[in-house]
């Protein structure tokens, strides 16, 4: 479950970057958020929600502390992206799309990577329809292609400051929206620094099972670190065989690191292909009437949605297995590609 939820209401929200709007953003202030979203006076959000107008104006002070609300008067604004559910209905349907394209994409270039793969030393152990959840949903779909939409500056460039008093460096994108979870984006890479330069245990797949928490995937982490801490981890190689997954050396980390680039700077062409719609469609929503410059944002959001898509096209097609459990996992050398927004 998102850090910033009201389930009753369906509305969630999640960052992308670096800061904490969620120390921020109470169920009551995604209420009153959505409701700006919508054309609410201040006088309407006291009436809506019960509340003083005094009550109102202390509830909002935060997310102005932390540009989250812009605007003064009488008709404030929320700061970033907020979608009602018709909108977050519109945009994933077309994200789904866009995804089946980006998987298109990739499994006209899967000899490609199926060569590359046979390249790995982890190839010998496995076949790569075992390890692809995470070859190619996390470090091609996920960050590769994050990281390749950051480069090229053109659709995402970089997440906007949002300084707050806890945080004055605070760089991030932000959506709001009202839906379903996974809306948000149904998959996401997550890294536990382990103690040893250089290796993480990194996962990937989907942080919740409808509004619940993935427990089996957070079950993994919590074991890594009690091992970590305990002793009893040994080196990372001993950690893998405790876990029981994949140990991907620099080498391997390397190699898999210059064709993800690769492949994702192929499936950004896609996205190129698809500009002239993607921005008629923010166009269309409602935030845009009040952040017209602020397609990079949505952007974000629409990428998340669409290589989740795109994954699960990919599993559809038989090239890659995503377990019951919704998540992978690999005890990896290397870090991650550094984000740039």
């Amino acid at each position: 479950m998102s850090p910033a939820c009201d389930p009753p209401r369906g509305l969630h929200a999640i960052m992308a970057g670096r800061g904490d709007p969620y120390a921020v953003l109470t169920p009551l202030r995604l209420r009153l958020l959505r409701a700006l979203h919508g054309g609410a006076t201040l006088a309407d959000l006291a009436a809506e929600a019960g509340l003083s107008p005094g009550r109102v104006r202390a509830e909002l002070a935060p997310l102005r502390a932390a540009h989250l609300v812009a605007g003064d008067g009488d008709r404030p604004r929320p700061a970033f992206v907020v979608a009602t559910a018709a909108e977050t209905r519109r945009v994933a349907a077309h994200a789904d799309e866009v995804g089946r394209l980006l998987a298109t994409r990739l499994l006209d270039r899967w000899p490609a990577i199926e060569a590359a793969y046979r390249e790995l030393a982890l190839a010998a152990a496995l076949p790569l329809s075992e390890v692809a959840f995470l070859l190619v949903g996390d470090r091609i779909l996920d960050v590769g292609l994050l990281d390749a939409l950051a480069r090229d500056g053109r659709l995402m460039p970089p997440a906007p400051a949002r300084p707050s008093p806890g945080h004055p460096d605070a760089r991030y994108y932000l959506w709001l929206i009202e839906g379903e979870h996974d809306q948000l984006g149904r998959y996401g890479q997550r890294a536990t620094t382990l103690p040893w330069p250089g290796w993480e245990l990194l996962t990937f797949g989907q942080y919740t099972r409808g509004d619940a928490p993935n427990t089996a995937r957070d079950a993994l982490e919590a074991a890594a670190r009690a091992a970590v801490a305990a002793g009893d981890g040994g080196m990372p190689d001993a950690l893998a065989t405790y876990l029981g997954v994949p140990l991907v050396g620099r080498e391997d980390a390397g190699r898999w690191w210059a064709l993800a680039r690769e492949r994702a700077d192929d499936l950004l062409t896609v996205y190129r292909e698809q500009e002239p719609a993607l921005r008629r469609l923010y166009g269309e929503l409602g935030a845009s009437a009040y952040l017209p410059a602020d397609f990079g944002e949505f952007f974000c959001w629409y990428d998340h949605l669409a290589y989740a898509a795109a994954i699960d096209a990919l599993a559809a097609s038989g090239v890659f297995v995503i377990r019951p459990e919704r998540y992978t996992a690999a005890v990896w050398q290397e870090a991650p590609v550094e984000s740039r927004f």
